[in-house]
């Protein structure tokens, strides 16, 4: 099976626009937005996500890693379905994450 990362499936596609990342790997949503920091810098997408602390600890990170990665780059989380704003972890949740500046 092929792996790519994201930076490398944007540059492949030679994209002009990324509006929305829906990412449901099953805990390694911290290696997607890894391999994909300078999208998220260059385009700003919204970002859907869920987090299971469980599936993240099978590869090898927390929940804080998810914000850790996203707080610098202006990203804010709301959890999902309420919309109630979180600023870091707050329980396994699908949360969405939008850039704020």
């Amino acid at each position: 099976m092929a792996v790519e990362t994201l930076d490398g499936l944007v540059e492949r596609l030679a994209l002009r626009r990324l509006d929305l990342i829906k990412c449901d790997v099953e805990g390694w949503e911290g290696h997607v937005l890894r391999g994909g920091m300078h999208t998220l810098a260059r385009f700003r997408p919204a970002i859907l996500l869920e987090i299971v602390t469980p599936s993240l600890a099978r590869a090898g990170d927390t929940p804080d890693t998810v914000w850790s990665l996203l707080a610098p780059l202006g990203y804010a989380a709301e959890r999902l379905p309420d919309g109630a704003p979180v600023e870091g972890y707050a329980g396994d949740a699908d949360s969405l994450f939008r850039a704020l500046r």
